[in-house]
């Protein structure tokens, strides 16, 4: 049989692929879903993975990678997170389904650079006209009917030229044409991983620089040991638990594991649940940043910095008092002396404990934003966006046993305070 259709999926693998999944259904069982053997050997064999694609399409960060069902799955993901309703689009005139139909339901108004086929300059020069004033760039570097390889890497320089995120279609070219993300620096790469990369049906890659935004989610939460949306407010330490992430799941599970401890060899112990852990350290003793920040403060410092060019508040129509999530946030000087008074405690014999450590006051986004512009004296620039799936409205934290049996208060209680050791 001569195969003609490798644009749909690469036929009659390498043998070592079928040993692969052979192996692998014979050896693990899920990621992240348990400590036995299966699951910590499937989630080892998932990251060397991820370390893998990294090695082979020169980008930096393997916990940024994500697999996928397959490049549309990729795709969809990229395109909803980026892309708005009455955003201006700008894409190749050689794009997949797998692209216009997410943009089409995102209501995203979509402009063709229409170059010459198989003429890389007339291509360019269309993209060059189309990109200025553009909200997104999306452009597969191979067509899947014509086989035009694309310039994407001058595409990129001009979207870089004009601060225009770029999304890149690599589903014809991955494993085939050279793809350096660090070159392209775009800020998501999609491919599948049963093309030419001779992997099974069934499986796709996603480059992130960006973070994505949930496509099929169950909800995410700040303290993520308990139930994303909370049952009652403020949450207390006898609050239902269902971790809904594998982070989540470790804490619950390390929690339970000390308890039996106590239980079978008489080793106390005190659990901390922080809420939103914020500030910075004041004295100057400890340096550093976190090199991808994911929380609201320290990503407010990179914009106040010049580093990221506005703040993406997702969500301005919850039932709160200015429509935005609102937030318990704790100072990690407070959790610092908190840790000291649990020592102190245990040393004096006290039985085990868990303790909720919160300033019990919620603060909504905009809020924070407000005494940010109030200690730098200077706008914030602010971008909002859509919900993300899952973010309850309301999360804070009951202190009162922290206070009534550890002593333990917060000294920073003020935003604007905390703020300021941030910046």
């Amino acid at each position: 049989m001569i195969y003609l259709d490798s644009a749909a999926t690469s036929f009659l693998k390498p043998p070592g692929v079928k040993a692969a999944m052979m192996y692998a259904m014979d050896t693990m069982s899920s990621p992240g879903r348990g400590a036995y053997n299966a699951a910590m050997h499937a989630a080892d064999k998932v990251y060397e993975c991820r370390e893998l694609a990294c090695r082979l399409f020169n980008f930096d960060k393997p916990e940024h990678v994500v697999f996928t069902l397959n490049a549309t799955h990729a795709l969809n993901i990229a395109i909803k997170t980026l892309a708005r309703r009455e955003s201006r689009v700008v894409i190749s005139g050689y794009e997949h389904n797998s692209v216009t139909r997410p943009l089409r339901e995102a209501g995203a108004k979509v402009s063709v650079a229409a170059g010459r086929l198989f003429d890389r300059n007339s291509a360019l020069a269309a993209f060059e006209e189309k990109i200025p004033g553009a909200d997104l760039v999306v452009c597969n570097h191979v067509s899947n009917v014509f086989g035009f390889i694309q310039p994407v890497y001058e595409i990129s320089e001009i979207c870089s030229r004009f601060g225009v995120p770029l999304i890149i279609d690599a589903s014809q070219s991955a494993g085939i044409e050279e793809l350096d993300a660090e070159r392209l620096n775009a800020d998501f790469i999609a491919m599948p991983g049963h093309k030419g990369l001779l992997g099974p049906q069934g499986t796709g890659i996603l480059l992130c620089k960006a973070q994505p935004a949930p496509l099929i989610s169950g909800g995410t939460g700040s303290e993520s040991i308990i139930q994303s949306m909370p049952e009652y407010l403020p949450v207390d330490e006898k609050h239902p638990l269902n971790p809904i992430s594998f982070y989540g799941f470790t804490k619950q599970e390390t929690e339970r594991l000390m308890v039996w401890y106590d239980r079978l060899k008489g080793i106390r112990y005190t659990a901390l649940r922080y809420f939103n852990a914020a500030g910075y350290d004041a004295s100057g003793a400890v340096k550093g940043r976190d090199s991808n920040p994911q929380n609201l403060l320290p990503i407010i410092k990179e914009v106040v910095d010049g580093k990221r060019e506005c703040l993406q508040v997702f969500g301005d129509d919850y039932d709160t008092r200015d429509g935005t999530c609102v937030r318990d946030y704790v100072h990690v000087s407070d959790l610092a002396a908190a840790h000291v008074l649990a020592i102190k405690r245990l040393l004096e014999g006290r039985p085990s404990a868990i303790f909720n450590l919160g300033t019990s006051h919620g603060v909504t986004v905009r809020e924070v934003i407000a005494a940010t512009e109030r200690v730098t004296g200077k706008p914030l620039p602010v971008r909002f966006a859509e919900r993300r799936p899952g973010d309850p409205a309301v999360l804070v934290a009951a202190s009162n046993r922290a206070e009534a049996e550890l002593g333990w208060k917060p000294r920073y209680t003020l935003i604007d305070d905390i703020i300021r050791t941030e910046l």
